[in-house]
């Protein structure tokens, strides 16, 4: 067996400074990153702010960042990722 990587993965992480190393190791490898960022998430009374500075650090290593409010239906938010993998996988022909 070889040692292919995935072309895509789909992946969750939790809103800690340690997401930054999951982050890192996807960016080392040459992926490419869309980041949905549930704020508020789920059962957060409302927005919070970014404490870390994830959203800037995403951006300034060019990830695509949104951010959706996870306290609603997620059929938007679903649907979000789904287009964004047709687009991604179309103009790669995958």
């Amino acid at each position: 067996m070889g040692k292919a990587r995935p072309r895509l993965v789909l992946c969750s992480l939790q809103y800690r400074r340690e997401a930054v190393d999951t982050i890192d190791f996807f960016r080392s490898n040459g992926y490419a990153l869309y980041v949905q960022w549930l704020n508020p998430g789920y059962k957060d009374d409302g927005p919070v702010q970014d404490t870390l500075g994830l959203m800037p650090y995403l951006l300034h290593l060019g990830a695509t960042v949104c951010i959706r409010d996870a306290s609603g239906d997620p059929k938007r938010r679903v649907r979000d990722i789904e287009d964004f993998i047709l687009g991604w996988a179309s103009n790669r022909r995958v």
